[in-house]
């Protein structure tokens, strides 16, 4: 059993931390929440430019988007082909020529060149402002021809 004084300055750790992280008000702001970038921002964002990413487990892939709705493919030295389009949720679904892959996601921008995206892994497909207990990453990405920015820190 652990002993007052070493819980007491347990919890008063825990409460200095998320203090902290909150910020002085006790509770974080709106604007600090990630929300879903539009479908013309992801537009603007990546299609038609190279991009790279790393899924959770730490595969890299490359894909170039294009504008004519077609996308080229690449993970572990493999190539695929395929299309994608945008559906009613306004996910960015891809679909490739064999058969394999895919899937529909949304998008958060973490820094001016890093985004991850989304998944839904269950639950209706309602309104959502941005990830919520639905969702699941599939990893980040960034645009190959600039510099990417997904190991920036913030500025404290």
């Amino acid at each position: 059993m652990m002993n007052g004084s070493i819980l007491r300055t347990s919890l008063a750790t825990v409460a200095a931390i998320v203090y902290a992280f909150l910020g002085v008000s006790g509770h974080a702001a709106a604007s600090d929440s990630p929300r879903w970038l539009t479908v013309a921002e992801v537009r603007g964002a990546l299609l038609g430019r190279p991009a790279a990413g790393i899924y959770p487990d730490g595969t890299p892939w490359a894909e170039i988007i294009t504008a004519n709705g077609r996308a080229d493919y690449s993970e572990r030295g493999e190539r695929r082909g395929g299309s994608w389009s945008f559906n009613l949720e306004g996910e960015l679904c891809f679909r490739y020529d064999d058969g394999r892959g895919g899937g529909c996601f949304r998008y958060v921008q973490i820094s001016s060149n890093c985004y991850e995206h989304f998944y839904q892994v269950f639950g209706p497909k309602t309104d959502s402002t941005g990830p919520d207990d639905r969702f699941l990453t599939n990893g980040r990405l960034w645009r190959t021809d600039e510099p990417q920015t997904c190991d920036e820190k913030p500025a404290v």
